[in-house]
């Protein structure tokens, strides 16, 4: 029974410790969320929400009166009039003071309420500007997810043509010895082989290179083992193809960040025009001290001075501007010039994302056909490929109509695989960057 236990025991182990040594398989849906949740460049941008967050807080602290308390001790050493006596004598005397003071905004020309009306939108603006910087991680970890498995797919097709070159040299060989095929043969297909060898190499550098650009995005260490889910093209992605492109315009004007982020800019520029206008307006404003004060040279006691020397200062400030150098009608008429530069901005944005639009909904148009082509030319070069190699296995082919047939097949599969990344990515474009999932 003990034994039996036992077993248990360290089989649950095995089963746990082959369960953490799992390398996770990432989607491509996963590794977009993640890069999200710890891209640094997405931190950076919500620590900037937080600082417009204070920025709002400031400006409703702008309403509130302030209070300030303020006390004073001094020593004064020297000749001074003897208060008793009236005369001049060499004498150190203290002195302190105490006092309360608050200021109470009134009328600023309404300068305080633009301000808080303009950091509500900057905060507002602040979260658009995060969800514009979390639309391109979208796009940059898609391209690079797609570049990793466009690499691991390379790297079978080469291994796979390296193993078919393999076979080859092996059976020429035996036709070397057999007196059937001449030495030169060989020595072609040994050198073949090695070629294939050093694809493979700049391969496999080519997919460590693009794994660590994809790590570099998720924000992951270095030696984090990933493994990465295959993305295939299927019957949605070509009807996705079928939606007419105004259509898909006019959902972008109404859904990108980058556009709801030069909206909120304008209304920025113009509250940032009532602000600058107010300083044409008075200002008003209350106040009221409270002071007391005592010193040494007197007989009466310390409390008893505080108590009979206190005071209360009490008013109202009234400021009207009259003429301040130009300053504030030059600062109104820069206010006005960012509002039109902010509207200029914003059809700048409108023009280029609708260029994007049409540039990406016609480039995957244009290579799903290309995509189509390439399927059925590397189908048409693995026949003639197969067909040469049954050929050249029983020695009615010669080793150059073999080796073309194989370099042809080997560069339509690369160009399938570069095209069908190349259609992936730009269908991508539609469904992460425009929203069309």
């Amino acid at each position: 029974m003990v034994k039996k236990n036992i077993l248990r025991v360290l089989f649950l182990f095995c089963c746990v410790q082959f369960g953490f040594a799992q390398t996770k398989t990432w989607s491509l849906e996963e590794c977009i969320q993640y890069a999200i949740d710890h891209n640094l460049e997405v931190k950076q941008q919500l620590f900037a929400l937080e600082d417009a967050k204070l920025t709002t807080s400031n400006a409703k602290g702008s309403f509130l009166p302030n209070l300030n308390v303020s006390a004073r001790n001094s020593w004064n050493n020297g000749l001074s009039q003897n208060v008793t006596t009236g005369v001049l004598i060499n004498q150190t005397t203290r002195n302190s003071s105490y006092g309360v003071s608050s200021s109470i905004p009134i009328y600023n020309g309404f300068q305080n309420y633009y301000t808080l009306q303009q950091s509500k939108l900057q905060e507002i603006a602040a979260q658009f500007n995060i969800e514009k910087v979390k639309d391109d991680m979208m796009l940059n970890v898609a391209n690079a997810y797609l570049e990793v498995l466009l690499q691991q797919e390379n790297i079978a097709i080469l291994k796979a043509q390296n193993s078919l070159t393999k076979e080859q040299l092996n059976l020429a060989k035996q036709q070397v010895d057999a007196g059937t095929l001449a030495q030169g043969e060989v020595l072609q297909l040994e050198a073949t082989a090695a070629n294939d060898l050093q694809k493979i190499a700049e391969a496999e550098n080519s997919l460590v290179i693009s794994k660590l650009s994809l790590k570099r995005l998720l924000n992951m260490e270095v030696t984090d083992e990933m493994e990465l889910k295959e993305v295939e093209i299927g019957l949605l992605d070509r009807k996705r193809l079928e939606t007419p492109v105004d259509e898909i315009v006019e959902k972008v004007m109404s859904n990108r960040n980058e556009i709801k982020l030069s909206e909120i800019n304008i209304d920025i520029a113009k509250k940032g025009v009532d602000i600058a206008k107010g300083a044409y307006l008075p200002t008003l404003s209350g106040f009221i001290n409270f002071d007391t004060r005592e010193t040494d040279i007197f007989d009466l006691g310390y409390f008893d001075q505080l108590k009979n020397n206190y005071g209360f200062v009490y008013g109202f400030s009234l400021s009207i501007p009259v003429f301040n150098r130009f300053q504030t009608k030059n600062a109104v008429a820069k206010s006005k010039i960012n509002v039109l530069k902010s509207e200029n901005s914003l059809k700048q944005t409108q023009q280029k994302v609708t260029q994007d639009v049409y540039q990406a909904y016609l480039n995957a148009k244009a290579m799903y056909k290309t995509f189509e082509a390439s399927q059925k030319n590397t189908e048409a070069q693995k026949l003639a490929f197969e067909y040469q190699e049954t050929r050249f296995d029983v020695g009615q082919s010669n080793l150059l109509d073999y080796t073309q047939s194989k370099i042809n097949y080997q560069n339509s599969q690369t160009e399938l695989l570069r095209v069908k990344y190349n259609l992936l990515f730009r269908l991508k474009i539609l469904d992460l960057y425009y929203g069309l999932n």
